[in-house]
């Protein structure tokens, strides 16, 4: 049994394609449930998805299967668990400037009045190089606004806490999360697409004005670029170096894809065969507008974002694990 810790953008539903493309594998992707729908349908705690993982592997008739999941628990919430019972941890990482482009780029998610949601994607590299000043000039606003937002809920957290009552409500909350009534989704609703709506950049400022635009933006940078961090740091700070999996390396070598990740899940080499067999499945998700080099990602952001994130980089001890992984990202900044 095991599990591959991602939160996104790091090539996951490829490798658990890849995995469960082995006759020996079954990796899902995305779930929190079992049988695996969408993460929010059905979801179980942690340790039980552990303990249903490990029931689908002992109850297999059929020979040996290894069963696991990828993406849907973040950071090391199944960590303690996968240990437990003996199973693999694993952690995908990519270099954090490729990954923030890829939050960013992805589209802006929009809603309306009724709350009706709409995904925009547009060439957001051109948006920084049209409007860069108006992000400047807005950043240290939206930063603000989202400390203010954090201190709040710290602050509301410290007092259920000083009344003794966080505990209770937290496993309270826990306990209506994953003991809610079970739905049984109609097949359709696990096959749909996210729809995107490709527009320019002249026409979303006219429909939603440069501030509101600029304002989402900002809010998608640094949410994207904390989350990516603190993820990390905090599986590092628990397994360090040895959990992790460079997502370049693992879609471009059989050598390492091999040694890597599936020696580690399978206790044995794969064979040729197979391991040139996953480097021909098609690469999906792709999320950003148009395709563009690490350095050229950096050169393009505000001197906002720059700062933000070499400030945020050079005091964080997750640095060393992605100078382990060769990103060279002193070399950028």
């Amino acid at each position: 049994m095991f599990y591959i810790s991602s939160i996104g953008h790091s090539a996951s539903l490829w490798l658990s394609t890849a995995l469960s493309s082995h006759q020996k594998i079954i990796c899902w992707h995305g779930n929190r449930s079992i049988p695996p729908y969408d993460s929010g349908t059905n979801d179980l705690s942690e340790d039980e998805f552990v303990k249903g993982l490990l029931a689908c592997e002992q109850n297999w008739k059929m020979g040996k299967k290894v069963f696991g999941s990828c993406h849907g628990f973040h950071g090391v919430k199944l960590l303690n668990y996968v240990k437990k019972y003996k199973g693999t941890f694993l952690a995908i990482t990519r270099n954090p400037i490729n990954k923030i482009h890829s939050y960013t780029s992805q589209y802006l998610e929009i809603s309306n009045r009724r709350n009706v949601y709409t995904n925009y994607k547009f060439d957001v590299v051109k948006f920084y190089n049209e409007y860069s000043d108006e992000i400047n000039a807005n950043f240290k606003t939206v930063f603000e606004k989202k400390k203010e937002k954090r201190t709040s809920r710290k602050f509301l957290i410290d007092k259920l806490k000083d009344f003794g009552i966080y505990s209770s409500l937290k496993k309270t909350h826990k306990y209506l999360i994953t003991n809610k009534k079970k739905i049984v989704p109609k097949i359709e609703d696990q096959t749909r697409e996210t729809k995107v709506t490709n527009i320019s950049i002249k026409k979303l400022i006219k429909i939603f004005g440069i501030d509101y635009i600029t304002n989402k933006i900002i809010s998608s940078f640094l949410n994207s670029t904390d989350m990516i961090f603190d993820y990390d740091e905090e599986i590092y700070n628990k397994t360090g170096s040895k959990a992790f999996i460079s997502m370049e390396k693992m879609t471009t070598s059989s050598t390492y894809f091999n040694n890597d990740i599936f020696k580690k899940i399978m206790n044995e080499s794969a064979d040729k065969k197979y391991l040139k067999k996953i480097f021909m499945i098609k690469k999906s998700n792709r999320h950003t507008y148009k395709k563009i080099s690490t350095s050229d990602i950096f050169k393009n952001w505000p001197k906002s974002y720059k700062n933000y994130f070499s400030t945020k980089y050079e005091k964080n001890k997750i640095k060393k694990l992605y100078n382990d992984m060769n990103y060279q990202i002193e070399k950028i900044i």
